[in-house]
């Protein structure tokens, strides 16, 4: 180790590069030589153009954590957390000290839910129902729930049903510009709902409460 010009540095003894130095505001680098240019308490380097890695090792049945701790919580609690579960091989997310986020070993994704079943699992509150194993995203509320869809007063938005032939075969949608929700099957309009409460099937202007064309 060797002090200099308001910093500490670490030099291999065949080559005296600096391979890690603390500067005079106490930042840390490692493969740098000014750790400052980053901003940052620590900075890591790679010793060329290539990729640079931190490791951290542990148990196959233990867990590799990042923990976030600020003045209030202090040093020995955290408010956010960044974990691998080497037990389970899944990747936790926390805030405030409670997990939001977590991926499993199969890559499913849980959003308030520990034990998600299908590819995206988003839960508030548990309902006790197990979800569909074709569905590849999951909703889940005991209360009342519901998909949201948000576009400008003009928009149109909807659920699109699409194949290998054609990406929008068959279509649920609602156009705000006119107020209109239409059935589309086989990329035709099969039934309209208009402001009024018209229904039209195989018409898409309806006249009367029903009008089948």
């Amino acid at each position: 180790w060797v002090q200099s010009t308001g910093c500490w540095t670490f030099n291999q003894p065949t080559n005296f590069n600096d391979h890690v130095r603390i500067d005079s505001s106490g930042r840390l680098g490692i493969g740098t030589t000014s750790p400052s240019s980053y901003g940052g308490a620590v900075k890591l380097a790679a010793a060329s153009t290539g990729n640079t890695s931190v490791t951290i090792a542990s148990g196959t049945s233990s867990d590799g954590t990042l923990l976030f701790a600020d003045g209030t919580s202090g040093d020995a609690t955290y408010r956010g957390q960044l974990k691998y579960s080497h037990s389970s091989d899944a990747m936790l997310f926390n805030t405030a000290a409670t997990e939001r986020l977590r991926i499993d070993s199969s890559g499913n994704v849980g959003i308030g839910e520990s034990s998600p079943a299908n590819l995206l699992h988003v839960k508030v509150s548990d309902t006790g129902i197990t979800p569909h194993a074709s569905a590849q995203i999951v909703l889940e509320r005991s209360g009342t729930n519901y998909l949201q869809l948000l576009t400008a007063n003009t928009g149109t938005q909807g659920i699109l049903f699409g194949d290998a032939d054609d990406n929008d075969r068959g279509k649920i949608a609602y156009d705000h510009s006119n107020d209109s929700l239409r059935f589309e099957v086989a990329a035709s309009t099969a039934m309209r709902i208009d402001s009024s409460g018209r229904v039209g099937i195989g018409d898409t202007s309806p006249t009367k409460p029903l009008t089948v064309g």
